[in-house]
């Protein structure tokens, strides 16, 4: 259950990845009663979606991504399904580059042929 002003927020980064990565197929999953204070995370949850993005799509490749958004505590989880197994250079890249956000937990796991990428926000 979305309302309209999350779901410009969601269309405007698929917009984003859209245009920079036309080849990456994206399925969004989130609760907007599960994310009562999100707007003020919002642009923080998008700055690390795009940088994830910005790694993964970089070879040109296709992918098929499934981001699920939702709070559990205090804490704000993204984690973003593969539709592969991605690279230990590419996993190495993106725990580099995500490892600068200090209020960040950072979760990589391979499930038989996907990845999920796990981050935990404050």
């Amino acid at each position: 259950m979305t309302d309209k002003r999350d779901n410009q927020w969601v269309q405007r980064i698929e917009k984003r990845i859209e245009e920079k990565y036309p080849l990456c197929d994206i399925e969004w999953f989130y609760d907007k009663f599960n994310l009562d204070d999100f707007s003020e995370h919002k642009s923080k949850i998008e700055e690390q979606i795009m940088e994830i993005m910005d790694i993964l799509c970089s070879n040109e490749k296709k992918y098929h991504f499934y981001i699920r958004v939702h709070k559990y505590k205090n804490w704000y989880v993204l984690r973003i399904l593969v539709e592969k197994n991605i690279s230990e250079e590419l996993i190495d890249k993106i725990e580099g580059k995500l490892r600068k956000h200090k209020s960040s937990i950072i979760e990589i796991v391979y499930e038989k042929q996907c990845t999920i990428i796990k981050l935990t926000l404050s």
